[in-house]
Formats: structure tokens, C-alpha cells, sequence
């Protein structure tokens, strides 16, 4: 109890000490006496004008005015209702505080105002062939008395009047990077703060974008190139944006409202009536289309034809066919209404037949039109995804504990029985053997013949694919909850390392050109790991499953939805956020990528498919990229 009583008279002592050092930090106020009413603060280049209406006690002496964060102070004579504030820093946000000061009767009580001073020299730098284009514009400061440009290397300087705005610097060595300062010159012999640009004189573009990534809803500037006219003006300008959008303004902003590839034209005239035309293509990240399925599109991913057509599953059984603009081409039950498309992804055969499994537990071969070719009857649900052989046969998975082969025309070429549920996914190596995990826990290797090459024990259910690498070890996770593990194990069924992860891993892995190995867990961690096992970074996405698989696309860059609801474009160096796109629902389903850069990914809360513009150049050339390997998803490597 007096412990208690002790600690309660501690807070209040620090509370009475508190109180008293803020009444320290502001003067004594008397809050009978007559304030600043109707005070406004008009924002300037480094200045501030504040107005405000006079006191109407005639006691009053002055006018106290104080700002932050400069902690400036400034004593105003009684008559005057303005008071330019100077020598502040734009962009930065000021608070004023103005108090009546009547002398011995006291002061007034506090009038605020807040605001930031803007930019308005808006100095530039545009790069021409040998020579860079200074352009400004006049601040709106009564006291401004003019210029001052300097430049490195070269340790040049001049100083203009308040009639330029633009200058040529001419005789600049292409290739070489100069930095070009301004600072304004006031009439009391102060100046502003220096502003820096930086350029490098070369090959000139007609017209700037004001950011390196697009992104579709966003507004973009488009700001013409002066350096591109050495000897001449532009008088007029005609802007297409590729989308049907126009404008005639010099320095147009536009919007985009949905990704894609756009070829964005320029046609401008100059004051010697010539004519030019240039055209660049934009690159904007976003959504082209969302198709809605039936409904949830779980693990199952998107295949794509070499026809440019999108096969994608849903939970209650359709497997629906897309064409590249998002309209539907067909769609077809594979069983009856509720026979999830869990977890397979549909596979492309080379002779355009599809094939995908269903909860129904059979197997089905679907012509490019839709029509049922064959139906394969497995003896319980099928999960994973089928594999398809170079010689057409292929491979499927079934909760019946079998591995089954089947024949092109749908009839069964051989069964291998597990311990368990097969829910994985087999993949082919190059010499014809199949990999394929059971809920027994083991990697099985199985011959073309359907015997028995090896097995490989693991800690936990292995449900989850194997992927090939270029030097034939097979990569593979295991469910074994916090003692989960990933693995690599060599062609001959040895282990070569392992890696314990947080938890289990779902998804399959990707692997990158350079062989870097990309798998994500339940513990919400996206792992790098190089050849060797050795963990070369790792991506958290906010505490959410990783179910999904990455796909890798030709430069490198890494893409991997999450169930925190984003789409993220990931850097392979070090597993930094490039961008992300937030989509309506979480996202179980792996991305597959096209030739032409385009993206296609299902969700599972508000159920959608969704074709995404990345601006990236297609596939990596690795032996797994994608969660089946390719675009076909036959989960074989060649």
C-alpha cells in the first residue's frame, strides 16, 4: 500500500512539473483581452504573408509573432495587419502564432495559422545534343532582383535579370554529367537557397516522363523537351496517348486507366513552320482485365496457349477458357457444380489438347473448342496438376495413394501405389524420370516404365511439387509443421542440404537462370537460397501464408502473389519491393507469364482472374520459372 502511495505521488509531481515547463515555453496569456482575429497565411516562395484584423483594444502595444520550426521571432508595430515572413524553406510546413501584446495588462490569447512555402522557380535541366535548356519561372516575390546560374565541372557561373527564365548553355560534352545550380537574388543582398539539377548532354528525347514506372490511375506529366529544338521554338504541340486520349498543351497530364503498352505520339511545329513526329511506347503496370469465374480460383494456376487462349480452373469445377482480351471463349464442368479445381493447373499438350483434374477425381482431356475428348477415372480426388511426357503421355496424381500414366488417347498406361494421399504434383527430368512427393513423406523417382527408381524419406507429408534443376537435383518442401524442411537431393536420391524452415512449405519452387531457388512457407516468408543452400535473403509480406509460387521473368525480376491481397514485382538482388498492385481478393493461385510481358493470376476471396500488364519482356530461360515450368504448364523440363 505505501508503495502504491508513493507511486501515485510521483505522477503527480511529474504531471505538476510538466505543466509548469509548458507554461515556461509560452508567454502568460489573458484570454479577456482582444486577439488577431481572422488571421490568413498565403504561402510564397520561402515567404509566408500573414494578414490578420487589429485588435480593437486600444491598449494594445504590438504584435508578437512567432513561428516553428525556425523558432523566429518578430515584434510588429500595433497598426499594421500584414507581415511577410522571409528566408524560409519550401516544402517545409510552418506554424505561426500571433498574440496581442498589451503590455503590462498582459497578452492576448494565441491566434495559429499553418502552412508550407511552395516551389515556384521550378528550375529544370533538360539534356541536349552538346548543350543543356535552364528553364525557370518567376517567383511571385516583390523583392526578387534576379539570377544566379552555376555549373560543375567547369566551375561556370552567370547571373540573369527578371526578364529570363530559360537559358542555353552551349559547347557541353556529351556524356558528361554536370550538375546546374539557381538561386534566387533579393534586393536586401540575401538569397535563396540552391536548387540543383543534374544532366548529361547527349542524344536528346522530344519529351520527358515525369517517372521511370508507370502505374495505370495514376497522373503522369509529359513535359516537352526544349533542347530538342536547338535553333527553334515549339509553337504547338498535338499529343496522342495511345488510349484515345488527346491534348494540345505543352506539358499535358495524363492519366491511364488501365495497364498496358502504349505508343504515345508527339506531333509539334516550331516558329520556322517545321513539322516533327516522335513516338515512344509507355509501359504502364496495372490491371488490363478482371474476368469473374463461377468462383474461388484456389492453388490452381493459369496455362497458356500458344494461341495467346487462358485456361483457368475455379472451386466449383470449370475450367474456363479466355481469350487474350479477357471476353470467355468457353467454359466446361469437369464433373458437377462443386467438384473443386482446387489445386490443378490445367497442362497444354503439344498438340493443343488440355488437360486438368478435378475434386471429381477424374482426369479430363478437353479439345481447344471445349468438347470433352476423355475422362480418366482415378479412385478418389485429384489435387495436384498432371505432367506431360514428350511422348504425350501423362502423369497424375490421386488421394487414392496412386501415380498413375495415361496414355493420349486416355487409357491407363500404368499405376504406382504410395503409402498415402498424392496430392503433389509430378515433374519430368529430361531423362524421362518422375518426381513426385505422398502424404507417406517420401520423394518418390519413379521410371518411365512406372517402377520404382528410389525414395526419399522427408520429416513431414510432402505436398508440394518437385522442381528440376539444370544440373538434374530435384527441390522440394515438406509439411511437417515447425519442423518443416526444404530439400535438395541429388538425381541418385541422396541428400545434398537441407533448410528448416518456419513452417511448411506449400507452394512449389522457381529457380532463377543464375540457379538461385525461390520458395515460400506458412510462416509467411519468401526464401532465397543460393545453389549451395545457403539462405541469401528472405521477403516477409506482412505476416500472411505464402501459398503461391513465384514466377521469374527474363531479367530476373521476381513475381509472387500473397494473401495479404498484393502482387508484388520483387528484385532478385537483395528481395526488395520493386512495386505491388493491391487486387480484391487474396491470392493462393502462382502468376504465369506471357511473351509479351502480360501476367495472369487468380484470387480467392472476391473471386477474380486478372491480367496484369508488368512491363517485363517475358519468361526467364531457367529450367523451372514458373510453378509447372511454363506458359503450358507441363511440368517437364525439355
Amino acid at each position: 500500500m505505501k508503495k502504491n502511495i508513493i507511486q501515485i505521488a510521483f505522477v503527480f509531481m511529474a504531471i505538476f512539473a510538466l505543466v509548469n515547463c509548458k507554461d515556461e515555453l509560452l508567454p502568460e496569456a489573458n484570454y479577456l483581452l482582444d486577439i488577431a482575429k481572422n488571421v490568413q497565411a498565403v504561402a510564397g516562395h520561402e515567404q509566408v504573408t500573414l494578414t490578420w484584423e487589429k485588435p480593437s483594444n486600444d491598449n494594445l502595444e504590438q504584435i508578437v509573432l512567432k513561428w516553428s520550426p525556425d523558432g523566429g521571432e518578430e515584434k510588429i508595430q500595433k497598426n499594421l495587419t500584414s507581415y511577410v515572413v522571409k528566408g524560409l524553406k519550401n516544402g517545409t510546413k510552418y506554424t505561426f502564432n500571433i498574440q496581442g501584446d498589451y503590455g503590462e495588462t498582459g497578452m492576448s490569447g494565441i491566434s495559429k495559422a499553418i502552412t508550407e512555402p511552395v516551389d515556384e522557380l521550378k528550375f529544370e535541366a533538360l539534356a541536349g545534343n552538346g548543350f543543356s535548356v535552364l528553364i525557370w519561372e518567376k517567383p511571385k516575390r516583390e523583392d526578387l532582383d534576379g539570377y544566379k546560374l552555376s555549373w560543375q565541372p567547369d566551375n561556370g557561373s552567370l547571373t540573369f535579370g527578371l526578364d529570363k527564365t530559360s537559358y542555353t548553355l552551349q559547347g557541353l560534352t556529351n556524356g558528361e554529367e554536370y550538375t546546374f545550380e539557381m538561386l534566387c537574388q533579393y534586393s536586401d543582398g540575401t538569397t535563396s537557397e540552391l536548387v540543383s539539377k543534374m544532366a548529361t548532354p547527349g542524344d536528346v528525347d522530344a519529351f520527358n516522363i515525369s517517372t521511370d514506372q508507370i502505374f495505370a490511375g495514376n497522373d503522369i506529366t509529359f513535359t516537352f523537351n526544349p533542347a530538342y529544338l536547338p535553333v527553334s521554338t515549339a509553337t504547338s504541340w498535338s499529343w496522342d496517348f495511345g488510349d484515345g486520349i488527346t491534348s494540345t498543351e505543352q506539358n499535358p497530364t495524363h492519366n491511364y486507366s488501365s495497364g498496358g503498352k502504349y505508343t504515345v505520339k508527339l506531333s509539334f511545329s516550331d516558329d520556322n513552320g517545321e513539322n516533327y513526329e516522335v513516338s515512344v511506347d509507355a509501359k504502364v503496370i496495372g490491371v488490363i482485365w478482371k474476368y469473374t469465374p463461377n468462383d474461388h480460383i484456389k492453388t490452381s494456376s493459369p496455362a497458356i496457349a500458344s494461341d495467346g487462349t487462358i485456361y483457368a480452373g475455379d472451386t466449383k469445377g470449370y475450367l474456363h477458357a479466355l481469350n487474350p482480351e479477357g471476353t470467355k471463349k468457353w467454359e466446361f464442368l469437369c464433373g458437377s457444380d462443386g467438384d473443386d479445381i482446387y489445386g490443378s493447373c490445367p497442362a497444354i499438350g503439344d498438340d493443343g489438347t488440355i488437360y486438368v483434374g478435378s475434386y471429381s477425381g477424374n482426369l479430363y482431356a478437353l479439345n481447344p473448342d471445349g468438347t470433352e475428348k476423355w475422362a480418366f477415372a482415378t479412385g478418389n480426388r485429384v489435387f495436384g496438376s498432371p505432367a506431360i511426357g514428350s511422348d504425350g503421355t501423362i502423369y497424375i496424381g490421386s488421394q487414392d495413394d496412386n501415380v498413375y500414366a495415361i496414355n493420349p488417347d486416355g487409357t491407363q498406361k500404368w499405376s504406382f501405389t504410395t503409402g498415402s494421399d498424392v496430392k503433389s504434383s509430378p515433374a519430368i527430368a529430361a531423362d524421362g524420370t518422375i518426381y513426385i512427393g505422398s502424404h507417406d513423406m517420401n520423394l518418390y523417382a519413379l521410371n518411365p516404365d512406372g517402377t520404382k527408381k528410389w525414395e526419399f524419406l522427408t520429416g513431414g507429408a510432402v505436398e508440394c511439387s518437385p522442381v528440376i534443376g539444370s544440373d538434374g537435383t530435384i527441390y522440394v518442401g515438406d509439411d511437417a509443421n515447425e519442423n518443416s524442411k526444404f530439400y535438395a537431393v541429388n538425381p541418385d536420391g541422396t541428400q545434398q542440404w537441407s533448410y528448416d524452415l518456419g513452417l511448411e512449405c506449400i507452394g512449389n519452387a522457381v529457380l532463377a537462370e543464375d540457379g538461385t531457388i525461390y520458395a515460400g512457407a506458412k510462416d509467411a516468408i519468401f526464401y532465397a537460397f543460393s545453389p549451395n543452400g545457403n539462405l541469401k535473403w528472405q521477403f516477409t509480406d506482412g505476416g500472411r501464408y505464402i501459398y503461391a509460387s513465384a514466377a521469374i521473368a527474363v531479367d530476373g525480376t521476381i513475381l509472387l502473389g500473397s494473401e495479404d491481397f498484393n502482387f508484388y514485382s520483387l528484385n532478385p538482388t537483395d528481395g526488395s519491393v520493386n512495386w505491388k498492385l493491391t487486387l480484391d481478393g487474396q491470392m493462393f493461385s502462382s502468376p504465369v507469364i506471357g511473351t509479351d510481358g502480360v501476367a495472369y493470376i487468380g484470387t480467392l476471396s472476391s473471386p477474380g482472374f486478372y491480367s496484369i500488364y508488368t512491363g517485363l519482356e517475358g519468361i526467364a530461360n531457367s529450367t523451372w520459372a514458373m510453378k509447372r515450368h511454363g506458359a503450358l504448364q507441363q511440368g517437364r523440363v525439355n
